[in-house]
C-alpha cells in the first residue's frame, strides 16, 4: 500500500511539474508554466476566434448527426430535432473549407516569406499535428474491436486501410466511417506541397507560378462535378459512401485554398469583400439551408452539385468572418458572449473531440428513457447534452494527453522549425 502511495505521489508531483511547471504549492509567481501548459497558453494567444468558432460548429453539426438517439423520437421537438441532425453531416464540409483555407495559407505565408518551401518540413509538421492522436485512436479502437468477439483478421482489415490514410476508398470495409473525412484532408496535405515545389521548380524566372495556383484551385472545383456526375450516370442509384472518395470530395479544400491564395496574394481584394459582411452571410445562408432538409443522395442535383453549393456557402460565412477583433464591432461583441466562448472552446479542441466523439456513442443513453417521471421529449433533449458533453470531455483529455505535448513537441524540434517560426513558433 505504502508503495502505491509513493508512486502515485510521484506521478502526481511530475504531472504537476509538467503541466504547471510547479513541483510544490505556492511555487512563486516567479516559476514558469509547465512545457505543455505554456505552450498551450501560447497556442490559444494565437488563435482566430471567429475560425475558431466556425470549428466548433463543424464539431458539433457532426456530433448531432452522429446522435446515437433517433431525433424522430425528440417529441414535441421533433421540427427542429429532425433538421438539425439531418443536416449534421454538412459540418465535414465546413471543415474541408476551413482546412483548405488554414492550411494552404501555412504555405502560402512560407512562400511569401521565403520564396521557397520546405515539403518534408511541412509534412512532418502536418504528421505531428494529426498523426499521434490519430494513431492512438486506432490503437484503442482496436482493442475495442478485439474485445467485442472480433477476430484479429477481421480487426486487422477493419482497420488496415486507416492506416494508409485511404480508408475512404474503402466504405464497406472500414469499421471507423467517420474517419473518412480525414483521409480526403490527408491526401490534401500531401498533393498541395509536392505541386507548389514543382510549381516553383519549373517556373523559376520564367514565369509567375502564383496565377497557377488559383487556377488549379478553380479547375478542382469545376472538375469534382463533373466527376460526381460520371459516377452517377454510371451508378444511377445515389450512394453517399461513393461519395467519400477524395476525387469526389476534394472541392471543398480547393475553395478554402483559393481563398487562402486571395487573403495572403490579394490582400487589398480580400479586405474588399469585408464590407459585405451582411450580404455574405445571408448568401451562405441560402446555400446552405436546402440540406436541412436534402441529402446529397436525394437526386442528380444534389449528387452532382451539393458540395459545390456547401462550399461556396461556408467560405462565404469564413470570409464574412475574416477581420473580426473579440469586443470591437457588434461581431466582435457577439463573439465575445459565453455562449460563442464556449463553442470557441471547443473549436480549440475540436480535432480531438472528432477523432473520439464516435466513441462516447457506446453510453447507455437509453437509461434516461427508463426513469418514468422524465417526459420522453426531454429524454432526447438530456440525452443529447450528455452525449455532446462526453464527446467534448473525452476529446479535451485526449488533446491534453496526446495532442498538445505532440504540439509542444513540435515546436522544440529543430528539424520542424525555421527563423520565421523562432519569430512566431505558434503556426498551426
Amino acid at each position: 500500500m505504502n508503495l502505491l502511495t509513493n508512486a502515485t505521489a510521484s506521478f502526481q508531483r511530475i504531472a504537476k511539474l509538467f503541466w504547471t511547471g510547479r513541483s510544490q504549492p505556492g511555487g512563486g509567481s516567479a516559476v514558469s508554466a509547465g512545457v505543455v501548459g505554456r505552450f498551450t497558453q501560447r497556442y490559444k494567444q494565437n488563435r482566430d476566434a471567429a475560425l475558431d468558432i466556425l470549428r466548433g460548429i463543424a464539431v458539433l453539426l457532426v456530433i448531432c448527426f452522429h446522435d446515437p438517439i433517433p431525433a424522430q423520437l425528440a417529441g414535441w421537438l421533433r421540427p427542429i430535432a429532425v433538421p438539425l441532425c439531418a443536416f449534421g453531416w454538412t459540418g465535414v464540409d465546413l471543415f474541408f473549407v476551413l482546412s483548405g483555407f488554414l492550411v494552404a495559407g501555412l504555405l502560402f505565408k512560407e512562400l511569401i516569406k521565403r520564396n521557397t518551401l520546405d515539403v518534408k518540413r511541412f509534412i512532418f509538421r502536418r504528421g505531428l499535428k494529426i498523426w499521434p492522436g490519430y494513431y492512438a485512436y486506432l490503437a484503442f479502437a482496436a482493442i475495442c474491436l478485439l474485445k467485442t468477439n472480433h477476430t484479429l483478421h477481421d480487426t486487422f482489415m477493419g482497420i488496415a486501410p486507416n492506416l494508409l490514410h485511404v480508408q475512404n476508398y474503402f466504405p464497406h470495409v472500414m469499421v471507423l466511417t467517420f474517419t473518412w473525412s480525414l483521409a480526403v484532408e490527408e491526401h490534401f496535405y500531401l498533393f498541395l506541397p509536392l505541386v507548389l515545389a514543382l510549381l516553383l521548380r519549373f517556373s523559376k524566372d520564367r514565369f509567375d507560378y502564383r496565377p497557377c495556383i488559383a487556377g488549379l484551385a478553380v479547375s478542382i472545383m469545376l472538375i469534382c462535378p463533373i466527376l460526381r456526375l460520371i459516377d452517377y450516370e454510371q451508378h444511377p442509384n445515389p450512394d453517399p459512401f461513393r461519395l467519400m472518395a477524395t476525387h469526389l470530395h476534394i472541392d471543398g479544400i480547393a475553395f478554402g485554398a483559393l481563398l487562402a491564395y486571395v487573403y495572403h496574394f490579394k490582400p487589398q481584394v480580400f479586405k474588399s469583400l469585408i464590407h459585405y459582411r451582411a450580404a455574405l452571410m445571408l448568401t451562405s445562408l441560402l446555400l446552405v439551408s436546402p440540406f436541412f432538409v436534402h441529402t446529397l443522395a436525394d437526386n442528380c442535383f444534389f449528387y452532382t452539385f451539393g458540395t459545390t453549393l456547401l462550399s461556396l456557402g461556408f467560405g462565404c460565412l469564413l470570409i464574412s468572418l475574416m477581420y473580426v477583433e473579440p469586443g470591437v464591432g457588434k461581431l466582435g461583441q457577439l463573439i465575445q458572449l459565453a455562449p460563442f466562448r464556449a463553442i470557441s472552446f471547443i473549436g480549440f479542441y475540436s480535432y480531438s473531440i472528432y477523432l473520439w466523439h464516435f466513441t462516447c456513442r457506446e453510453v447507455p443513453y437509453q437509461f434516461l428513457y427508463l426513469i418514468p417521471w422524465i417526459p420522453r421529449t426531454l429524454c432526447w433533449f438530456l440525452q443529447l447534452l450528455l452525449y455532446i458533453g462526453c464527446a467534448i470531455l473525452l476529446g479535451y483529455l485526449a488533446a491534453r494527453c496526446i495532442e498538445l505535448p505532440a504540439l509542444a513537441l513540435r515546436e522544440r524540434l529543430p528539424a520542424t522549425r525555421t527563423s520565421s517560426d523562432q519569430a512566431n513558433p505558434l503556426t498551426k
